[in-house]
């Protein structure tokens, strides 16, 4: 054995530091020296052994190993046990170290956190407000509307209206609705309220009228702030709220408001009865002025079960022990009892009824009614998408927060040996991510006001002033909860079972294994699978929304202006077309015609039959009025035949090819002199076949059309600027508001291009891909975030191996693809899986077109590049800095 050398030899190396200061700070003054002494000559003697680095290692385990017992059993009136208080306040300082000395991973934590929260925090607001629509009226869970849905031409199509004899069936033999209520929509051109010594006022346009009973404010959550709902039952009375009150009485108190009278149809005159709180932001009842039903006088017959309308609509509440799949069978059946099936003139049409219940009137679009719907599969693929977005900053905070686990070795190492638990570690670092969110979560509540401030469009109107502060705040909580949860567990548990030893040693590989590489590298992909596949989706909306916008419609539509005449004025045809003349003569107007443009969102359309060789045929064509100049004005070829004559009344038809092959012609000409009859109506021959346009948006198949001259009937004047002068355009549209104003001087002139109407058939596809670009962008922008930090860490521990190639000869281009290259493969990797799903997933949304753009190689390609060269930019930042670095410089630091 070797003899230990003397305690005073000038040779001896020096122990640990960091090991004698442990000393220092836990063993009593008047014993340090002593025992500082014996470990020292025994550190000699093991140097002289075992060597100088092995001796270190024992000398580190018998100073931790000595100062264990020795805490533990320490007495406490020499060294006073910390409180509970002490401890959290010792964690917190360390929390705060470690965050501050990893400030940039910090930051870049803390941002693409904020930006998943508030994500999500976006998203938790706009569902938020459409879920609790309706929710608020009493018994809302046993409330229901009667619809109706048909079949006609072999279609099937819903109805929120049913024929006006079903209320009293309903009231009278239907068991189980303890509450019937009409709720009959009133539309008008304008009212006139008599206002005290004003005179009267003319209202243009007025909303939400409607005609009901007194039951209707048992359904609903306005309260009377004068009056009772009572006054609906007499004739001539009509109840306000409390908005509508004060537009038609300003400056009159509700209590003066009771007894001013109201004229509705020029006619009938009523009396304020009542005044009631406004509606709120989150219901589909929407009613500002309600008439007493018994002012209109209604005497339903027999024959009106035949006819169905959207403003004449039931509400029921059924019993609390009511099943309603018996009391819609009960209600069918009575309503075959009156009605059976309805055959017009062999055309079949079948119709029943059923309950929709209160809860789904926000959701169904079947049946809207002119009334804002929501989507709910549009709520859920908002939510998985804020929920994917917050994933990516949950796994750039685990990447992140593992790739430093080696630097934390030693701390974690040292309070495993002096007797901390693997548990109170694990707690320890769920509260330092919980600082984190909570972080985070504060900068999140700014982003969405951001959003609120330049995307609130992208949100249905009354979202930012909705509150509900119990769910916000609960919410809140819960989503940190689990933005923790998942980000902290996996980081902790790792440090907890890191063995001390091989902490100490910088030894990770024994402690931790290979399989936290491998999570790391998965968790990079599966951010750049969900980027790409964001991507590919950005790019082939786009270009579907431009083929759909650019693509020819089968008519001129550039420089078109589109106005139409009061709906009063539909009889005086003749002053419409004295306006047209007039306007023609404006030098800045090319060309005027009076008809329906070509393609809207609202259709016209009935049951036309040709009986020929092989019998008849019944085909369902879409109506549009026309004057002789239309089909000059949007360029529209007549393929066999003439234009339609001058006519007051139809005397015969045009119809497009996709008209002429259902009734079966071959040809275009062989249409021509062909007798047609209208459903219920006349036979006139077809006098021409033009070529096919859409009527409708790309998401329909072109329509077979009739086109039809009747005088009464063009309301709309379609207006072409001269081409050539844009410039004088807002001049000419002012001089034809002058003109207007000669003919309509008490309505307004509102116009609109024809390319914006046309846009706004896209208006859910272009939210929908704005919202996808914003994806997008948030989430390249988290996975940048990520790159970069694990950039700049992987670049800092290999800060050794980059020294020892420059040394070499290594230039910085190949130390740069030494550090990128990795990256590169994951992505590429990425893009592989990404572009199946990418295609499978706007495969599917390219369904909803019946005319769409075909997806190509390329667009997964030009994605792949895009991502690449994120990559590329976002690393090679890094790695050029660390390839540029003084070797000597950062081999000294090593």
């Amino acid at each position: 054995m070797n003899p230990k050398p003397p305690a005073g030899s000038p040779d001896r190396p020096t122990p640990p530091r960091l090991a004698d200061r442990l000393l220092e700070w836990f063993v009593a003054p008047h014993r340090l020296e002593t025992l500082q002494g014996d470990l020292h000559e025994e550190f000699a003697y093991q140097v002289g052994r075992v060597g100088e680095q092995r001796a270190r290692w024992r000398y580190w385990r018998e100073v931790l190993g000595f100062i264990r017992p020795y805490v533990i059993k320490r007495k406490s009136s020499e060294y006073p046990t910390p409180t509970n208080f002490d401890m959290i306040r010792n964690y917190l300082k360390i929390t705060l170290r470690q965050l501050w000395y990893n400030r940039m991973v910090t930051l870049l934590n803390v941002l693409g956190l904020s930006i998943g929260l508030a994500t999500c925090w976006v998203v938790y607001r706009m569902a938020s407000f459409e879920f609790s629509f309706n929710t608020n009226h009493p018994a809302h869970d046993r409330i229901y509307r009667v619809v109706s849905r048909s079949i006609f031409d072999g279609k099937e199509s819903g109805n929120p209206g049913v024929p006006i004899p079903m209320l009293n069936v309903i009231r009278a033999q239907l068991p189980g609705a303890d509450l019937s209520v009409p709720v009959f929509e009133q539309r008008m051109q304008n009212l006139q309220v008599l206002r005290p010594k004003k005179g009267i006022q003319n209202v243009k346009k007025p909303k939400g009228i409607f005609a009901t009973e007194p039951d209707y404010f048992s359904l609903v959550s306005n309260t009377f702030l004068i009056g009772s709902a009572a006054a609906l039952s007499q004739p001539y009375q009509v109840i306000l709220t409390q908005n509508r009150a004060t537009q038609y009485f300003p400056g009159m108190s509700s209590k003066e408001v009771i007894g001013q009278e109201i004229i509705y149809w020029d006619t009938l005159r009523v009396r304020v009865a009542g005044v009631v709180t406004d509606p709120p932001i989150n219901t589909d009842f929407v009613g500002h002025e309600f008439l007493s039903l018994s002012s209109m006088r209604l005497t339903p017959d027999v024959s009106e079960w035949g006819e169905v309308s959207a403003t004449t609509q039931v509400f029921v509440r059924l019993n609390a022990n009511a099943q309603p799949s018996a009391v819609e069978r009960r209600l069918n059946a009575l309503a075959q009892k009156y009605t059976a099936t309805i055959h017009k003139e062999g055309v079949p049409f079948t119709r029943w009824h059923l309950l929709q219940p209160l809860s789904d009137l926000h959701f169904d679009a079947d049946y809207a009614n002119d009334s804002r719907t929501a989507s709910k599969e549009l709520l859920y693929g908002l939510m998985s998408l804020a929920g994917f977005i917050l994933l990516l900053a949950t796994i750039n905070y685990v990447n992140l927060v593992t790739a430093l686990v080696p630097q934390r070795a030693r701390e974690i190492s040292i309070r495993k040996t002096l007797g901390s638990s693997r548990w109170l570690l694990v707690v320890h670092f769920l509260c330092e991510t919980l600082l984190v969110v909570s972080l985070a979560m504060l900068i999140a509540f700014a982003l969405t006001n951001l959003f609120f401030t330049g995307f609130g469009d992208l949100l249905p109107a009354g979202t930012a002033e909705y509150t509900n502060p119990p769910l916000a705040i609960s919410f809140a909580i819960v989503l940190s909860l689990v933005v923790t949860s998942l980000a902290g567990i996996y980081p902790g548990w790792l440090i907890a079972r890191l063995q001390p030893l091989a902490g100490l040693q910088k030894r990770l590989g024994i402690g931790l294994g290979s399989s936290t590489l491998t999570l790391r590298k998965s968790l990079i992909v599966f951010q750049f699978i969900i980027s790409q596949t964001f991507i590919v989706g950005t790019l082939l909306m786009g270009q579907q929304l431009r083929f759909a916008l650019g693509q020819p419609m089968g008519f001129n539509r550039e420089a078109v202006v589109l106005a139409r005449t009061p709906y009063w004025d539909y009889k005086d045809e003749g002053r419409r077309f004295v306006l047209k003349t007039e306007l023609q003569k404006l030098p800045g107007i090319a060309a005027i015609s009076l008809g329906d443009a070509p393609a809207t969102d609202y259709f016209n359309n009935n049951v036309w039959s040709y009986q020929g060789k092989k019998g008849k045929v019944s085909v369902s064509l879409y109506r549009k009025f026309i004057d002789t100049d239309y089909l000059k004005f949007y360029g529209i070829p007549l393929l066999a035949g003439r234009n339609v004559l001058p006519s007051d009344t139809i005397r015969e038809y045009v119809i497009n090819e996709a008209a002429a092959k259902a009734f079966g012609f071959k040809q275009p000409k062989d249409a021509v002199g062909k007798i047609l009859t209208e459903e219920e109506g006349a036979s006139f021959p077809v006098v021409g076949v033009v070529k096919d346009f859409h009527s409708q948006s790309f998401h329909e198949k072109i329509s077979p059309t009739v086109l039809l001259m009747t005088k009464s009937n063009l309301l709309t004047v379609n207006i072409k600027l001269a081409f050539d002068k844009p410039a004088y355009w807002q001049q000419t549209l002012e001089q034809a508001a002058t003109k207007w104003k000669e003919f309509y001087p008490d309505e307004p002139f509102e116009y609109r291009f024809y390319d914006a109407q046309l846009a706004d058939f896209y208006q859910n596809e272009m939210a929908q891909s704005r919202i996808i670009n914003l994806a997008t962008a948030v989430s390249i922008l988290i996975s940048c975030f990520g790159l970069f930090g694990l950039a700049t860490l992987i670049s800092t521990q290999r800060t050794k191996e980059i020294g020892v190639r420059k040394i070499l000869g290594a230039s910085v281009a190949s130390i740069v693809a030494l550090l990128s290259k990795d990256f590169l493969k994951l992505v590429l990797v990425a893009i592989i899986i990404a572009s199946p799903i990418a295609w499978y997933g706007m495969h599917q949304w390219l369904q909803g077109f019946a005319y769409k753009i075909d997806i190509e190689w390329w667009m997964f390609a030009l994605a792949g590049v895009l991502a690449t060269v994120v990559t590329i930019l976002t690393v090679c930042f890094q790695a050029i800095k660390a390839a540029l670095m003084n070797p000597v410089k950062s081999l000294r630091n090593e």
